[in-house]
């Protein structure tokens, strides 16, 4: 994720909550609607105060850090509010009232008069209550069930020059985008909002790449341990007892992206032929095969430029 989450939707699977209970939980539902309006509003305040005063650079500086804050404190909110509007720069434009005026017309509220606090805070909070309905709208089809689950990494931002390049090789030739620091983490949703449990957490190494073995009970992904020491291998998780079994070895070679195939074997990208882009002097990553234990290992792809991110579809096709 480039900036990006690697997801693996699970249904009903009980089993891994019995087995990580004992985890820390992070709830995502919001909880704090007066404070994020009065944030809101402080904020918008505070800009408007320092436009004549503060230099360009100065004021840039204020409206980003006012962005991180709202996003940091309110992300669910902040995050309606953002997308409701016309332009992200909605700090540099018209009266707050306007802004909110504009929004409530997103989600088919009445325009009504704003002219004074408490009609701004009552709008507001027609608003945000408009913003929840929209929410269960949406999450609707994914929501049917009670503990429909998402299993995914967290790890800062990866920033190779090409989204395709393996990122973080300890032999890189060329370029070595390692930021240490990574949870593989379950998400519950109860109702319309997320639970969030950490299952494994490495503040020196980097996990990414997670599938759903289809007994449910096993988790596949990737893990890099340290920058120099280590690369990209293959790792699968028991829940049940949750012993984790490293698949695949050897410096130099990043193992990234499987995924399990219905014949039993274990499909993912390697950088392990070695060859590089004709266009510039990062290493390939083609497609290989190995089974459970990472035995019989056979390279399956030869593309001269980068196999990406192989998916299984419903009739076994990838």
């Amino acid at each position: 994720m480039h900036n990006r989450f690697s997801i693996a939707i699970l249904s009903l699977w009980t089993i891994l909550l019995s087995a990580c209970h004992q985890m820390p939980e992070k709830k995502h539902e919001p909880r704090d609607p007066e404070g994020f309006i009065l944030h809101m509003r402080q904020s918008f305040d505070s800009v408007n105060q320092a436009r004549e005063t503060v230099s360009k650079d100065s004021l840039r500086k204020m409206i980003q850090n006012t962005h991180r804050s709202l996003y940091a404190r309110y992300p669910v909110y902040y995050d309606w509010w953002l997308q409701d509007g016309k332009d992200v720069h909605w700090l540099r434009e018209s009266s707050f009232s306007d802004q909110l005026s504009q929004r409530m017309q997103k989600v088919n509220l009445p325009g009504s008069s704003l002219d004074n606090p408490d009609a701004l805070s009552e709008a507001f909070h027609r608003y945000l209550n408009a913003c929840i309905k929209r929410r269960e709208e949406r999450l609707s089809e994914f929501t049917d069930k009670p503990g429909r689950q998402i299993v995914y990494t967290k790890f800062e931002v990866l920033r190779p020059s090409f989204f395709a390049y393996t990122e973080g090789l300890s032999d890189a030739r060329d370029e070595c985008n390692f930021i240490p620091g990574s949870e593989l983490s379950l998400l519950t949703m109860n109702g319309i909002w997320g639970e969030e449990k950490t299952l494994m957490k490495d503040s020196t190494g980097v996990f990414r790449d997670p599938d759903i073995h289809f007994d449910g009970k096993h988790i596949l992904f990737s893990w890099k341990k340290s920058r120099k020491e280590d690369d990209f291998h293959l790792y699968e998780m028991d829940v049940d007892s949750k012993q984790i079994k490293q698949l695949t070895d050897g410096l130099g070679y990043a193992d990234i992206e499987p995924v399990y195939l219905p014949d039993g074997n274990i499909l993912f990208n390697s950088t392990r032929n070695g060859n590089a882009v004709d266009c510039w002097k990062v290493e390939v990553s083609n497609l290989y095969l190995c089974d459970r234990d990472g035995r019989h290992m056979r390279r399956v792809g030869y593309d001269q430029v980068h196999t990406s991110n192989p998916t299984v579809l419903d009739d076994g096709r990838v």
